[in-house]
């Protein structure tokens, strides 16, 4: 196509970048000298931009692989702390699955052992009522006949079988109260001199009747404790000590040992074997008709954080040692 050296000539879609303007300055164009070829290589724009474009898509791919890579680990560390936060709750899962169990068993076993307590408590009861009714029915039948000396004995007799019962049934139901978690201590600062004299009123005579001797220290010891608990204990220990002491003696004296108000109570009676003294103390012997006092005497410890040590030998009488835990305000 003849052209125009001045004229901007505009190329096609058909034009490839590659062909060639021929400028013909003489009208035979058949003459190849008068001829002027101009080759003409024309560039696309990617090609021009290959290299930034190439660098763009490689930098795309990167970010993306970056980014995927990332999220991955993101999600596998997710993945990781839920998988310990499922562990962690699983065994606490199962942990309180197995205290429930623990729990159930416990409580299965204290409802026996009360069952069991109160089905002990009944029959110890029956030995003393029996009594009572014989010695009243006695007195009823015989009283006319009977002189002044039998019949104060007979009333004494009849005085101290009814005493027994309402202190038996004052501890019972004292236990009982305990067993109930609405049940509150009522504890107190007081002088444990106080409930010393109650204890020699009580047991002064009784101990009389076995022959033996009722000795109780002065003391000048304050205690900070529930008073009925701890009455209900030292008569327990008396009672234990009078059964197997015949004529001999039963001390009680209290002193304060560091941070503890220890309360002795001992005789000079049977004493006790190593056996005994083991059963006595563990809780896990269960109830049993000859351990219905220690049972209870334990018990009462407990719920006022206290503890008891046993000393004893064979023929030489026994020592009760009750340790409660002492407050220095206490004595002030």
């Amino acid at each position: 196509m003849p052209i125009n050296l001045n004229r901007v000539i505009p190329l096609g879609s058909n034009f490839r970048g590659n062909d060639s303007i021929i400028r013909n300055e003489n009208i035979n164009r058949f003459e190849s000298k008068n001829w002027l070829v101009m080759p003409i290589v024309a560039q696309s724009w990617l090609g021009d931009h290959c290299a930034w474009f190439w660098g763009g898509v490689v930098g795309i791919v990167l970010l993306a692989g970056v980014i995927i890579y990332f999220r991955i680990k993101c999600r596998k560390k997710l993945s990781l702390i839920i998988e310990q936060q499922v562990l962690v709750r699983t065994l606490e899962l199962n942990a309180a699955i197995e205290e429930l169990g623990q729990s159930e068993l416990t409580l299965l076993k204290s409802n026996q052992m009360k069952d069991k307590l109160m089905t002990m408590v009944l029959h110890d009861l029956r030995s003393p009522i029996r009594f009572v009714t014989t010695l009243s029915d006695n007195l009823l039948e015989n009283h006319l006949s009977f002189d002044e000396d039998t019949m104060s004995l007979k009333l004494s007799e009849l005085s101290r079988g009814v005493g027994g019962i309402k202190d038996f049934t004052e501890d019972f139901f004292l236990w009982v109260r305990l067993q109930h978690e609405e049940f509150g201590f009522n504890s107190s600062c007081f002088p444990i001199q106080r409930l010393f004299d109650e204890l020699a009123g009580l047991y002064e005579n009784i101990t009389s009747l076995n022959g033996s001797r009722l000795c109780i220290g002065q003391s000048t010891v304050h205690c900070n404790t529930d008073y009925q608990i701890l009455a209900f204990i030292l008569r327990n220990l008396i009672d234990n000590a009078n059964k197997y002491t015949i004529g001999g003696t039963i001390t009680i004296n209290c002193e304060v040992v560091e941070d503890l108000v220890v309360i002795r109570v001992s005789d000079t009676g049977q004493g006790m074997t190593e056996a005994q003294i083991e059963a006595f103390l563990d809780p896990a012997a269960g109830v049993s008709m000859q351990r219905t006092g220690s049972f209870l005497v334990m018990e009462m410890l407990r719920h006022i954080h206290g503890s008891l040590i046993i000393e004893s030998n064979v023929g030489m009488g026994s020592r009760f040692l009750v340790n409660i835990p002492y407050n220095k305000v206490d004595s002030l």
